[in-house]
């Protein structure tokens, strides 16, 4: 690995922490009491595990828009005072779903990207594919919460933030593994790394929601066709395994 390939990876790592602290400290949570807080016993993380699968049945089913805290804490079968002792209001269970989701696909949402050896053999290891691969297999099998996160974003300021680090921090990997080849010699010169990095990262997101999402089209075939092309649609777009 090359010096430029390893502070790339550092990079990657240290924005990777950030996220994850952020999303562990969300998750976590506390009882509120009043203006005051307390760690979560056995009994109360038993409730707040309750009220987020409450939470997320009612917002894949009716919509993030549609879905009241009543809905919420009905559903979970606990008072309305019993949901506040937990989450402010429905954004803050919204964030904390968010939050656990970063967690359960940390491999697959921050993939190690190498660009920089583009011989056959390492075709399966190496290169976009398994990027790609990833990001679109835990997509399609959680579009149902990628459809409400969307929702969620265009009216919660801090699940649009959160949003933001993480594709921030998807568009730093992307762009330093760019770099990276490029200085390798694996990945045409011409191409700014920037724009490239911010392009295909939402290209792929954005087919993903609108195959998965939009259209509901998630069958095996359907996620194959979508990473074969989205594949060769990066591997194309900057000279990689062209040699």
């Amino acid at each position: 690995m090359s010096r430029k390939t390893s502070a790339a990876s550092g990079g990657l790592e240290a924005g990777v922490r950030r996220i994850l602290a952020a999303a562990k400290s969300t998750s976590a949570g506390q009882r509120r009491d009043g203006a005051e807080t307390f760690p979560l016993g056995g009994k109360a993380k038993r409730t707040r595990s309750s009220l987020l699968r409450a939470a997320l049945e009612a917002f894949t089913e009716q919509g993030y828009l549609a879905t009241s805290v009543r809905d919420i804490h009905e559903r979970a079968g606990v008072s309305l005072g019993t949901y506040y002792l937990y989450f402010r209001d429905k954004a803050e269970a919204m964030e904390t779903l968010v939050a656990e989701a970063v967690i359960a696909s940390a491999d697959s949402v921050f993939p190690q990207l190498d660009l920089t050896t583009s011989d056959d053999t390492a075709a399966d290891a190496r290169g976009p594919r398994p990027v790609v691969a990833g990001f679109v297999r835990n997509y399609a099998a959680s579009a149902d919460f990628f459809r409400v996160w969307e929702e969620a974003t265009h009216v919660e300021p801090a699940v649009a933030r959160f949003r933001h680090d993480v594709s921030r921090v998807l568009d730093a990997a992307v762009r330093d593994a760019i770099s990276a080849g490029q200085a390798a010699g694996t990945i045409r010169v011409d191409v700014d790394a920037n724009v490239a990095a911010r392009a295909l990262s939402a290209m792929v997101d954005r087919t993903c929601y609108l195959t998965f999402v939009v259209d509901d089209r998630r069958d095996s075939i359907t996620v194959d066709q979508t990473i074969d092309v989205l594949s060769d649609l990066w591997g194309h777009a900057l000279g990689y395994g062209r040699g």
